[in-house]
């Protein structure tokens, strides 16, 4: 249908009653005039209602449509029964029930064109609107004063004399005018696709040959079928053939370019037409009022006051379009900006390897989490290392450690899915978890187990299949914890814990082991503020040769007294000051001080009593530890036999080539070095052979442990003394506190004994007055 010769052939076959209906006009045919007048508004009817029947989707336009339908509907119904009446002789213009019908177009037309204009002006500029509104009113109410009305007030009182149906009917047709003069006046942007034209002065002729009908009948000058009926069947056949242009644009794509009251005004002339028009009535003289100069002026200003209103508006509207569109760019930087600042804040916050987030970026991120209110007490901290990550380094080559880690974050992710944990890389294979949530113990062990078995499958690089495991520590999250450092801290003590036991295993970090880290915390704070001179002090405990009980040596034990908390056990302090390398300060203090104390007993009591220090590994591991202890030795005009070195024989199961060395350079300097705590670990004699030891001394434990003479205990001893004195080195047995335990010493050849039996820990002048005064006299004896 919509084919260029196809459509237009259809137009002109159903334009056929129209054309026959003119013609009948012309040829003053009044019966041929009113049967095609008729049928020309009931084919207009059906074409409408035919374009919104074929509609799949109704909007403004078709129920515009549709009312114009209805209103040529009831137009031919009322040509028809004209068409009858007059037929029968009787008199039409005098009925009412045709007058009634004859204006009920004019309602739903009117209903029609709201419909259609309403939702278009929706982004009208309002202010413009109300403008171009009120200068219309103006314009249009001038319009029917001098030509409706011809200035003369009663004219003005007989037309509202009229009867209801006429009044309402020239009303809505001053606002259907009104309506489409301010709707094209208005619009300063925008085209009006070819349907909407037609439409548009479809309805502007019916509303402008409507008022100019009630005008003549008014004027009492109508003629039936003459060119105002003429122009009615125009109207409606006009309104028809939009309907079928619609449908050809529609088919075609044609798309509605909206009208708008924004943009420089290029329409304001259209404001001159109703001045225009009024003149035009005056020189066809239609109408008989002049144009006076009052009314020329007045339609001038209106126009002006329209046009310097419409230039302040669309200035403001400009500015505030400008203001907009800065805002947008401003938006759009700003989320530029903001995507690069958050992609540089990836690359710097994610491990680059994994993309995980780094330490120091989850460590944050784990501090606010415990700040925010919603975090629950339950919320639990994972680290999770890969065992023997470093094994697979040197076996297989880094490549191949890569491969691993790789393998095991994209495990982690896989089984982070349904957990929603908070992953980051802390470390080479070490990974944080952090949970946040509702936990049980017995869920986080689950949790754990289940990890466990994730990574526990084997991977497969280069053909080579690698079986890995890995061990996690947990700990459950408490706010007394204070910020995320100590959180890792206490979860990397759990992983510690977890790797003791062997690999592919975990460790739940209970509230006895956080109070413990905790306190230990606290200690570190106090360790760090302490005064070495000041806060700590030497106690000594007195050595006997055996079997003659003669006091030989003491051994020099530090002893620490916090003003705020009290004594502090070494157990406590020394593994935390060697932790956070303070054990290097305070070993020199203790063997400045052994130092003195030694000097003192021999200038003032003749007393040549080797003093025992305790040295850490830690200690040990300076290159410069032995020059350092000369140097010591050296300011105190002290010699080597002054002082016993006692190191733990758990250092002898980690030799390595510096402390080896440490040991030569203070054995060629004359010092006696003795192993402490020998038989509480795995070292054995095997190992002496390493190191350049002169005494053994024996463990508490091995002490406790002879109960009898034919006890297992005894024969461990005596095994330990009799290789010891096979080796040529001495021994001494600890934490004497029976006399059994002592008796069987003697019997076994111990050379040397110490103990609560024998003399428990005491300040120096306190260990003068019980061991080197006695009656006034000092009493020792000297180490064989």
């Amino acid at each position: 249908m919509y084919g260029n010769a196809r459509f237009y052939r259809w137009i002109l076959v159903y334009s056929l009653p129209f054309v026959c209906y003119g013609l009948s006009v012309m040829l003053r045919l009044d019966r041929m005039a009113d049967m095609w007048s008729a049928l020309n508004a009931l084919v207009a009817s059906t074409v409408l209602f035919a374009s919104f029947v074929g509609r799949i989707k109704s909007d403004s336009l078709s129920a515009m449509y549709l009312l114009s339908g209805i209103s040529c509907l009831l137009w031919g119904i009322a040509d028809m029964g004209w068409a009858i009446l007059t037929s029968l002789g009787q008199e039409a213009m005098e009925n009412e029930v045709l007058w009634i019908i004859y204006a009920l177009p004019n309602v739903f037309l009117s209903l029609g064109l709201i419909l259609l204009i309403g939702p278009r002006l929706n982004r009208w500029s309002r202010a413009q609107l109300a403008t171009d509104t009120i200068t219309v009113l103006l314009l249009g109410g001038l319009f029917l004063w001098t030509v409706f009305f011809e200035g003369r007030m009663e004219l003005v009182r007989r037309f509202f004399q009229q009867d209801f149906t006429s009044l309402l009917s020239v009303l809505l047709d001053i606002l259907m005018a009104f309506a489409i003069v301010q709707w094209l006046i208005g619009a300063h942007r925008g085209k009006l696709p070819t349907h909407l034209l037609l439409l548009v002065f479809s309805l502007s002729l019916y509303c402008l040959v409507d008022l100019t009908y009630f005008y003549s009948a008014f004027q009492e000058w109508y003629t039936p079928n003459g060119v105002i009926d003429f122009c009615y069947g125009l109207a409606f056949y006009g309104i028809s053939l939009s309907a079928v242009f619609w449908g050809r644009d529609t088919f075609k794509g044609v798309k509605d370019e909206p009208l708008s009251n924004i943009g420089p005004k290029n329409r304001w002339f259209l404001m001159l037409m109703i001045p225009v028009v009024m003149l035009l009535l005056q020189l066809t003289g239609v109408s008989a009022t002049p144009l006076n100069a009052v009314v020329i002026v007045f339609s001038a200003l209106i126009v002006l006051e329209n046009w310097w209103a419409t230039k302040y508006i669309q200035l403001s509207i400009l500015n505030a379009q400008l203001l907009e569109a800065t805002k947008r760019q401003n938006l759009f930087l700003e989320d530029v900006v903001s995507r690069q600042n958050q992609k540089l804040k990836d690359t710097v916050n994610r491990d680059a390897m994994t993309q995980l987030y780094t330490r120091q970026y989850f460590v944050d991120l784990l501090d606010a989490q415990s700040q925010e209110n919603g975090c629950h007490t339950t919320s639990c901290l994972m680290i999770m290392d890969i065992d023997r990550l470093n094994a697979i380094n040197k076996a297989y080559g880094t490549d191949a450690g890569d491969h691993v880690i790789l393998e095991c974050v994209r495990r982690l992710q896989t089984w982070n899915g349904p957990h929603g944990a908070i992953l980051a890389r802390m470390v080479g294979g070490e990974f944080g978890i952090y949970l946040c949530g509702e936990y049980a113990n017995d869920a986080l062990i689950a949790i754990a187990r289940e990890l466990l078995a994730v990574m526990r499958s084997p991977m497969d690089f280069l053909g080579e299949r690698l079986c890995v495991s890995v061990s996690i520590g947990l700990v459950v999250l408490y706010r007394a914890m204070g910020n995320a450092k100590v959180m890792v801290q206490n979860a990397e003590m759990a992983l510690d814990h977890a790797k003791s036991q062997g690999y592919d295993q975990y460790y739940l970090l209970d509230s006895s082991m956080y109070e413990t880290a905790r306190h230990n915390s606290k200690v570190e704070v106090m360790l760090r503020n302490s005064l070495v001179e000041d806060d700590f002090e030497l106690y000594y405990q007195p050595q006997f040769s055996l079997p003659e009980q003669t006091l030989v040596g003491a051994e020099a034990l530090i002893r620490w007294k916090n003003v705020d908390i009290g004594y502090i056990p070494p157990s406590i302090f020394i593994p935390i000051a060697e932790d956070i390398g303070l054990i290097h300060s305070l070993g020199k203090w203790v063997v400045r001080a052994a130092i003195r104390q030694a000097q003192r007993w021999r200038e003032e009591f003749g007393a040549n009593l080797r003093v025992s220090v305790n040295v850490s590994p830690a200690q040990l591991k300076e290159p410069t530890f032995a020059a350092e202890i000369e140097r010591l030795m050296r300011e105190g005009g002290a010699s080597a036999d002054w002082l016993e070195l006692e190191i733990t024989e758990s250092i002898m199961l980690q030799p390595s080539d510096a402390m080896q060395q440490a040991f030569r350079q203070l054995v060629d300097l004359g010092f006696v070095i003795a192993i402490d705590d020998f038989g509480a670990g795995h070292a054995s004699f095997g190992y002496m052979s390493l190191f350049p030891f002169q005494k053994v001394k024996i463990d508490k434990l091995l002490v406790d442990s002879m109960e009898t003479a034919d006890s297992n205990g005894v024969h461990v001893v005596k095994s330990i003394i009799d290789m010891a004195r096979m080796i040529r080195v001495q021994t001494i047995a600890e934490g004497v506190e029976h006399e059994e335990q002592l008796a069987l010493l003697k019997r076994l050849g111990c050379d040397q004994a110490q103990g609560f039996l024998l003399g428990r820990p005491v300040r120096a002048d306190d260990f003068e007055k019980l061991y080197l005064r006695r009656n006034g006299k000092a009493t020792f004896g000297t180490e064989g």
